[in-house]
């Protein structure tokens, strides 16, 4: 069920009629799924609410959701292995639906607890082994049922997070789905489909409030000098982020007994630092939330620049599971915002020139979103709708995310060139 193999084979009309329902019939089911996911960490975040409490209940809420998730995990993996939307594509291989939705709540219980990861895993693989399944009962190929499982995946994060266009170029560029018009309609379709049937739980506003910005020249100026210095900035904090939570993935515990106790401490520690510094728990919004609103201090974002991927790298190591997609952001936005306070104080970037540190913030997160996920039109698009903010700042989104994504293709072979030549 290779995700890059298709027919170029005309198809009769049944079957193409076929194929169109599948992805109507999949959107909603991707939709339902964002809807009950959404209703259940909103559940778990309400009970393990950190805001307000003592110390004590701040350190014991993310850990009590933390020893849960481990049992469960314990249990899941002792059983046999949990396969992932990309395994199932590349090994040609059933979702199993019973172990992908246990797999999938544990994460949503360990992320609503406040641990440092993101979301997006667990609606994904959801709506895909969901969409794949139903594949079975039709008489579609492996090739079809291929597009059906990867345009699910996509549109299972465009419904949780209302961004119809980014699931779909999820799908696309980093499940790799083949760019036929066959299957760039049936992600999109999907896509829609599914963020639709979400609004009335979600609604159809944008995730982040961002405020409107009529800009300066002299600040479009300011913009496009930050697009070319936050390449190999986003390069050196994506490369470094990516390639730590990689090797926390392949060395956690394998004696899984001991998954409650380590995501048990994981979580805690989260908790701890949440004391001194609320913003690091969950998947990043209040990071991002922060840039946005023009909030904070360099200081403060840099300190999150360095502890929000630690504690990410950290729960990974320690057995969780979840995604990297909004961490990512928010240590992109923690860069952007960073520096544009640090210019602001130099005198060099003065508040008069327009909105500076929210949309600092946004290019950063585009940034570094495509650098660890090796993406960078599906980076910009996620960024752009996750907030929606002036048409006019999304070349700019764009244009930072293939710079940064050249700096991390093209560091690599001046590597290897200079080792070549002695």
């Amino acid at each position: 069920m290779s995700s890059r193999a298709t027919s170029n084979e005309p198809r009769p009309l049944r079957h193409t009629l076929l194929v169109a329902l599948l992805a109507v019939v999949g959107g909603v089911l991707a939709g339902l799924v964002g809807m009950a996911m959404t209703v259940f960490i909103h559940a778990i975040e309400s009970v393990a609410r950190v805001d307000e409490m003592s110390w004590a209940r701040t350190i014991a809420a993310p850990a009590v959701g933390g020893v849960v998730a481990g049992l469960g995990w314990w249990a899941l993996r002792a059983t046999g292995e949990v396969r992932t939307v990309n395994k199932s594509l590349a090994r040609q291989e059933l979702l199993p639906i019973n172990r992908t939705l246990v797999d999938a709540f544990l994460q949503l219980t360990v992320v609503g607890a406040g641990a440092s990861l993101g979301r997006e895993n667990a609606p994904r693989q959801s709506a895909a082994a969901l969409t794949d399944r139903m594949g079975t009962f039709t008489p579609l190929g492996p090739d079809d049922r291929a597009i059906l499982l990867a345009s699910a995946a996509g549109a299972g994060l465009g419904a949780v997070y209302n961004v119809p266009l980014a699931g779909a170029l999820f799908s696309l560029e980093v499940l790799g789905l083949t760019r036929s018009l066959r299957s760039i309609i049936v992600a999109i379709t999907m896509s829609l489909v599914a963020t639709a049937t979400t609004w009335p739980v979600i609604g159809w506003r944008a995730v982040y409030d961002f405020p409107e910005a009529l800009p300066s020249l002299r600040f479009i100026a300011w913009a496009l000098a930050w697009v070319i210095v936050i390449a190999p900035l986003a390069w050196a904090v994506g490369e470094s982020f990516r390639r730590a939570a990689h090797h926390a993935v392949q060395h956690q515990p394998h004696r899984y007994w001991l998954l409650p106790l380590t995501v048990g401490a994981a979580t805690a520690m989260v908790g701890a630092l949440s004391i001194a510094l609320p913003e690091i728990t969950g998947n990043g919004f209040k990071i991002l939330e922060l840039g946005f609103s023009e909030s904070g201090t360099w200081q403060v974002f840099l300190v999150l620049l360095l502890l929000k991927p630690a504690a990410t790298v950290l729960c990974l190591r320690a057995g969780a599971v979840g995604g990297t997609l909004t961490p990512a952001l928010a240590t992109g936005a923690s860069l952007g915002g960073c520096v544009a306070l640090l210019l602001n104080k130099a005198g060099w970037l003065s508040p008069d020139y327009g909105i500076t540190l929210a949309v600092f913030a946004l290019i950063g997160a585009s940034a570094v979103l495509a650098v660890v996920q090796r993406a960078p039109f599906f980076a910009a698009f996620i960024t752009w709708e996750l907030t929606t903010p002036e048409a006019w700042t999304l070349p700019f989104l764009l244009a930072a995310a293939l710079l940064a994504r050249y700096w991390a293709i093209m560091i690599p072979r001046v590597y290897r060139w200079a080792r070549s030549r002695g």
